[in-house]
């Protein structure tokens, strides 16, 4: 008669009731010594949400192939939670044995609480290495929160305290780049004080910033300074922002200064205004419109002005100006563009008419 083999591995492949993906359910709830690798059903594990989130399909396939050839090398952690087991490690395992339609895993089953089973889920996927940066940090993090210093983590983990530093800190977003490059280098872990400096950074100059931050590297100022400082630039603050609102306010309801009264009114200015005007390009109004916004004694100058010029056009005088400006294209005369169209006019003896004087001359208006 052959000895029936205890080997977990072995029974794997050689239990006829747990190789086949439709045995049938074991007829009294399942039952194993703490500590020991057991070849558990794989429809009483749990897998409660891991810290590891990506798993790579094509090498979880390659290590069935492996399994199948050559069985399972190490069995998984299992923790007993009534009459099922909770995973605590080897879900890329697990999900192999699942692949090649066994109904059981070699599993070493662990008592322990829940918190312990995820510091040894987090513990275990980090040494063996198999995490994203992401996956680290936010395992790197769990950890700190239970065991409540990097340096604990470190030696959980079996890594340096920089290493852990470095992923705690990434896993901080809330903290600006000075609290944040103190806390991965490893100066200080207090989140309290890393918090109440990022709430002070903006409220003072970055000198005083940069001297707080060599004040926390010396060992010179800890949380309580910090928090001394952000409450006084917060209150220098609220004083300043009380007096900027008392400042407006003043401001609103001052009397409003007057607009200073406009230049007085000048025939010369006038009349360069008018010639301007003639000029649709540089000037809003046309001529005839800058005209009708003056008064009737104002108007009058103008027209008597230019009646002047007109005259003068008909006279020898005006003959000679004329010709200079023709035969020399450039002559020194005190009458300005808008007296010589005038005089011009007079020397073909037209009879003037304001209005229709500056409607010959006006440029029309240019069209984008």
């Amino acid at each position: 008669m052959s000895k029936k083999t205890t080997d977990p591995q072995q029974m794997l492949y050689d239990n006829p009731a747990l190789n086949k993906s439709k045995a049938k359910k074991p007829a009294a709830p399942f039952s194993a010594p703490i500590s020991e690798v057991h070849l558990v059903p794989l429809d009483l594990i749990d897998t409660p949400e891991q810290i590891r989130k990506e798993f790579d399909q094509e090498s979880i396939d390659h290590l069935a192939k492996d399994i199948e050839a050559r069985g399972l090398l190490q069995p998984i952690l299992l923790n007993p939670h009534g009459e099922r087991f909770q995973l605590i490690a080897g879900e890329r395992r697990l999900r192999a044995v699942k692949l090649n339609g066994a109904a059981g895993i070699p599993a070493l089953i662990v008592k322990t609480t829940t918190e312990e089973a995820m510091l040894m889920q987090l513990a275990e996927n980090i040494q063996r290495e198999e995490l994203t940066l992401e996956e680290e940090c936010e395992a790197v993090c769990k950890l700190y929160e239970s065991l409540g210093s990097l340096a604990k983590v470190a030696e959980t983990v079996k890594k340096s305290v920089p290493w852990c530093s470095k992923r705690y800190a990434m896993s901080q977003n809330d903290l600006c780049w000075m609290a944040h490059d103190l806390l991965e280098k490893g100066i200080t872990e207090d989140i309290d004080l890393l918090k109440a400096l990022t709430t002070l950074e903006p409220l003072i100059r970055y000198s005083e910033m940069q001297e707080w931050i060599k004040k926390i590297k010396e060992g010179e100022a800890g949380r309580k300074d910090i928090r001394e400082a952000l409450k006084l630039a917060k209150d220098k603050a609220k004083e300043e922002k009380t007096a900027r609102e008392a400042k407006n306010d003043e401001l609103s309801h001052a009397k409003p200064k007057e607009p200073p009264p406009p230049p007085p009114w000048e025939i010369d200015d006038a009349m360069e205004n008018l010639s301007q005007a003639l000029n649709y390009s540089d000037n809003e109004l046309s001529a005839i419109d800058l005209l009708n916004t003056w008064t009737n004694e104002q108007r009058s100058q103008v027209i008597d002005k230019l009646t002047a010029a007109r005259s003068l056009g008909s006279s020898e005088k005006g003959f000679k100006t004329i010709s200079h400006l023709i035969m020399h294209g450039f002559y020194k005369t005190p009458y300005i563009d808008i007296e010589l169209a005038a005089m011009v006019w007079g020397f073909g003896n037209q009879l003037f008419d304001i209005d229709a004087f500056l409607a010959q001359l006006q440029c029309p208006r240019e069209t984008a």
